[in-house]
């Protein structure tokens, strides 16, 4: 085929994978009607997208930023935790020269170490493993003053799990003497990644200035009073731990800051406020000399140090296609907007001439993007449609099925304007999570994402004949996976007949 085709839709359900029909599956528990048409009609594959086969360890399970990136860059984009873990294992960690810098700062002005990150048993943004490392590391060194500002999880771990983490980390603290807790706060504060900035400054101004409306004697008591309060793990309003009725621990001229997540995504507005120089988004404190050091590079448009490289990307889909003068157009919510603009073109900083970029309410994309159509402006359109991942991240499941069947309705809608025009539509998913909403041995809710394939499904006169169902829907759980998410923008290339680049290492399925 040729790029001269159009229109072409890019569908990413996410959170939907591929399961055989239970009671935790809220995809089968759903009316369908669209989508099993679709997979009975129409080239259907099951795809990898989870483990080895997107970056991650061994059996873990997929998530957001790796299945766009894998989705987005063709390659398999290997992640920084099982990087970090072999440095550790191998000891390169404790010579690691960003590391020390930060430490000699310390030992030059006799000044305090400040250690800020996600504590979570779940190891998407950060590790424990990585925070005691560095806790060795820095004691190792003698430094005496050692700050930690900690900050809950609540969406990918229980809401109430980040007492437990607070209290094997002053287990930790206590037993090698090796630094005090300074601050607590919920992820939707330090880790807010959505634009707002208010609640960003509320967790900068406890680390920095020591102010808060919340104080707390000691971290697990905080913590326990939020939770009297109902204000679980991921709302915890940043909070100031104090001794003596002071700050323990505030930064101050000449300290230095490792921050500890190795995911970017969700850490980049609070490192903004310490490291770049025309931040403008809330007032600051003037710092002077402060050594700050990233575990990974969060903002690329700012030169900071950082102590390890991640894969290097040089292109993505979207990049391949803006080259080729192919007009794109990506709709999305608010809060999902990263993976479509981030993620899924492989965090390159390039500004894309011919891509357009579009927020607005889930309930209003279908009508958008079939407008969009008809309108015959947009050769190439990207949406992704969310809410039922984010509803089953809250552990609700009759909730979750109502989204699954809305977002079979918008993909009626967007299939029919597109076949209707004589084009291509791709559905895909980026890790599995709706299909599975509790385990079946136990019956408890897992709000956790799966280790499950996706699907991706080719949606095209090529590829099959739109017609009613006849004797059932395919079951996809009885499909083997061929492929892994790096296969589907190769695949994408060529139905548009152009040539993937060579740094594109996976395969097209077709």
């Amino acid at each position: 085929m040729s790029h001269n085709i159009k229109p072409i839709v890019f569908l990413i359900l996410s959170g939907w994978g591929i399961a055989p029909a239970s009671s935790a599956n809220a995809i089968s528990l759903a009316k369908t009607p669209n989508f099993d048409r679709l997979t009975t009609n129409y080239k259907t594959f099951s795809l990898k997208s989870s483990g080895n086969a997107v970056g991650l360890l061994d059996r873990e399970p997929g998530n957001s930023r790796t299945g766009y990136l894998s989705i987005g860059t063709g390659k398999v984009v290997y992640e920084m935790l099982p990087k970090i873990n072999i440095a550790i294992k191998d000891r390169t960690f404790f010579d690691n020269k960003a590391f020390l810098l930060a430490i000699e700062n310390c030992i030059k002005n006799d000044s305090a170490m400040h250690l800020i990150g996600q504590v979570s048993e779940n190891e998407k943004h950060s590790s424990l493993k990585h925070l005691f490392a560095l806790l060795d590391l820095v004691r190792s060194k003698k430094i005496n003053k050692v700050y930690l500002h900690l900050v809950l999880d609540g969406l990918l771990a229980d809401r109430e799990e980040g007492l437990n983490q607070i209290e094997k980390i002053q287990e930790h603290l206590e037993k090698n003497n090796s630094g005090k807790i300074a601050s607590i706060h919920g992820q939707y504060y330090a880790m807010n990644r959505d634009g707002f900035w208010d609640k960003t400054e509320k967790s900068y101004k406890v680390i920095v200035n020591g102010k808060s409306d919340v104080f707390g004697s000691d971290a697990s008591t905080a913590i326990k009073k939020s939770y009297s309060e109902k204000i679980y793990d991921a709302e915890i309003i940043p909070t100031v731990i104090t001794e003596a009725g002071k700050p323990v621990g505030k930064v101050e001229d000449n300290d230095s800051i490792i921050s500890f997540n190795f995911s970017s995504d969700r850490t980049r507005q609070l490192v903004r406020a310490f490291v770049d120089p025309e931040f403008k988004k809330f007032k600051t404190k003037k710092l002077d000399n402060v050594e700050f050091v990233g575990m990974v590079k969060y903002c690329h448009d700012i030169d900071t140090k950082f102590a390890f490289e991640e894969d290097e990307i040089k292109t993505s889909l979207p990049s391949v296609l803006d080259n080729k003068h192919i007009k794109q157009l990506y709709i999305t919510e608010a809060d999902r907007h990263i993976q479509l603009v981030s993620f899924l073109r492989g965090n390159l900083d390039e500004k894309l001439e011919n891509t357009t970029d579009i927020i607005m309410a889930e309930s209003k994309i279908a009508k958008a993007v079939v407008q969009n159509i008809v309108d015959e402006k947009r050769d190439f359109i990207g949406v992704n449609f969310s809410m039922a991942d984010k509803t089953a991240d809250d552990g609700n499941l009759k909730k979750t099925i109502k989204e699954v069947e809305k977002i079979d309705s918008y993909i009626g809608k967007i299939v029919d304007a597109v076949v209707g025009k004589g084009g291509v539509v791709f559905i895909a998913s980026d890790h599995g999570n709706i299909e599975e909403f509790a385990s079946l041995q136990s019956g408890e809710v897992e709000k956790e994402n799966t280790t499950n394939p996706t699907p991706f499904i080719l949606i095209g006169e090529k590829w099959g004949q739109d017609k009613e169902l006849g004797k059932g829907k395919i079951d996809l759980s009885l499909l083997e996976p061929i492929g892994v998410l790096v296969d589907i923008a190769p695949t994408i290339l060529k139905i548009m007949g152009i040539k993937k680049p060579k740094e594109m290492t996976g395969k097209s399925l077709i």
